[in-house]
């Protein structure tokens, strides 16, 4: 693997920046094989990741003079790397609830620094489940644009290299991948069976996972589109709360008898204000004879991405 990858990045060098795309996709291509541990990362495409360290840039302006905003890397909430080898460096802030990244490139030519527009293809101010990645592949400066919510069982990255001073236009990786449930947050009473109690919470989440993927696509849709899709499911009345979230949409409910006792299971997504939780809560209620229902317990399940599925990549 490492001396196929080696060729590649040596042709990368030599090669005019249109086969230097080509090859830079044919590379991940040929690496990305589906049927593997999900999600893919750069270190499973391109060997010899090294990370750019984080430090201040040197005097000078990374902004033109008609930009007003100026931020200092040693101050507030921005963010710098710099590659030494290529005198490239990256200045990224972090603004809104929604978590967006503002990022600027710089490249030091003499005593100055000239701004670097972005490669084409991918696009700055990426928000919620998007990101960014910047740092060296075989001594050669990558930046990664990932979005982990390109649908419900997806995701996009999109890697440029730095070539001839400048970004080379992205390969783009497209990413299907299979759904596991993790346990996550659990409560339970006192005096309760709350392994089997957890044990069914999880088989009952795992039988919604399965009724909402024959709802939603793996691609197109966001992983919170269950709020509606889901929603075809009956809902039952009242707030649930679960580790804070106060409501549960596209509900599904069920009575089964553990360890000998009656117990209602409801199982759904969970919502606190307008944030949307895309994993699956389940609220358990004892029910008592001849009593009203006693909540004993609640659980947390995170979809995480499990096998890839598919891999496509277009330049």
């Amino acid at each position: 693997m490492r001396s196929v990858m080696a060729l590649a990045i040596a042709v990368l060098c030599l090669a005019p920046a249109e086969a230097a795309e080509q090859t830079l996709c044919q590379s991940i291509a040929g690496h990305a094989s589906a049927h593997r541990e999900a999600p893919l990362t750069l270190r499973d495409l391109l060997d010899h990741l090294v990370k750019a360290p984080r430090q201040s840039f040197e005097a000078g302006n990374i902004f033109p003079p008609e930009i007003s905003e100026r931020w200092e890397c040693a101050a507030g909430n921005a963010d710098c790397a710099w590659i030494a080898s290529a005198s490239l460096g990256m200045m990224s802030i972090v603004q809104g609830t929604a978590g967006c990244v503002d990022v600027r490139f710089a490249r030091k030519v003499g005593q100055r620094f000239s701004p670097v527009s972005l490669p084409a293809g991918i696009h700055n101010f990426p928000c919620w489940d998007d990101g960014f990645w910047f740092g060296t592949v075989s001594g050669m400066p990558a930046l990664v644009e990932e979005n982990a919510a390109a649908g419900d069982r997806a995701r996009t990255m999109a890697v440029s290299l730095w070539y001839d001073n400048a970004w080379q236009k992205a390969c783009h990786l497209s990413e299907t991948h299979s759904i596991r449930l993790k346990p996550g947050f659990a409560s339970c009473a006192a005096g309760m069976p709350c392994t089997q109690l957890q044990e069914q919470a999880q088989v009952l989440a795992g039988q919604a996972q399965h009724r909402r993927e024959t709802l939603i696509p793996a691609t197109g849709h966001s992983r919170t589109d269950g709020l509606h899709v889901d929603a075809r499911m009956p809902v039952p009345a009242g707030r649930t709360p679960v580790n804070g979230y106060q409501d549960i949409f596209g509900a599904s409910v069920s009575e089964l008898d553990v360890a000998g006792h009656r117990y209602r299971f409801t199982v759904g997504g969970g919502m606190i204000g307008w944030r949307i939780y895309d994993g699956w809560l389940v609220r358990v209620e004892a029910l008592p004879q001849g009593q009203p229902p006693v909540p004993v317990a609640g659980f947390q399940f995170e979809r995480v991405p499990d096998r890839i599925l598919s891999l496509r990549t277009s330049p």
